[in-house]
């Protein structure tokens, strides 16, 4: 394959990949809406936390098991987990993550996330530019916030663990970190 930026020599693969059972299908979940149909169809459910407070998401957690518990499968694998994916610094303590600059890289990230949206899909989701503010409420609070509302897992070793057992009480069966 050649393109103006890429050049990828053509490779043969052998032996050929082969899974068998074929791997689990996830789906990324954003609403309670959209973690009853990842349920509802036997594939597993993504949460993205670091986008609103971990207690938001205990709602749409428990709309996917309920959807899960008699579900219609895409595939031939019914995949009845729920994945949860959220920024991690552990550090030995808070004051040290706070001076290895927590804060700058979660407030960067964040920035990030909200430039992609804007640039690549704000169109498709909501148009009208006034809208900003409503739509990414992270922006205009404290970064601190996002550790507060667990929305981030950061602090020393136990308080990580703390934070980690509440996304596992909330029914998080894999932590993306």
């Amino acid at each position: 394959e050649h393109s103006e930026y890429l050049d990828f020599p053509e490779r043969m693969v052998t032996p050929k990949p082969v899974q068998d059972p074929r791997p689990p299908v996830w789906m990324a979940c954003t609403s309670a809406e959209s973690a009853r149909q990842a349920g509802e169809r036997g594939l597993g459910m993504l949460s993205f936390s670091p986008a609103r407070p971990l207690e938001a998401t205990m709602g749409d957690i428990a709309a996917y098991r309920e959807a899960a518990a008699r579900p219609t499968p895409l595939t031939r694998v019914t995949t009845n987990k729920v994945a949860g994916y959220t920024l991690v610094h552990c550090a030995d303590s808070m004051d040290d993550a706070v001076a290895h600059g927590i804060w700058d890289a979660v407030d960067w990230w964040y920035k990030g996330l909200v430039d992609f949206i804007l640039k690549w899909e704000w169109s498709a989701l909501m148009p009208e530019p006034d809208k900003v503010a409503e739509t990414f409420p992270m922006l205009y609070r404290p970064v601190e916030e996002y550790n507060d509302q667990d929305m981030i897992i950061v602090g020393d070793v136990d308080r990580c663990i703390e934070k980690m057992r509440r996304y596992a009480d909330l029914g998080v069966d894999q932590l993306l970190c």
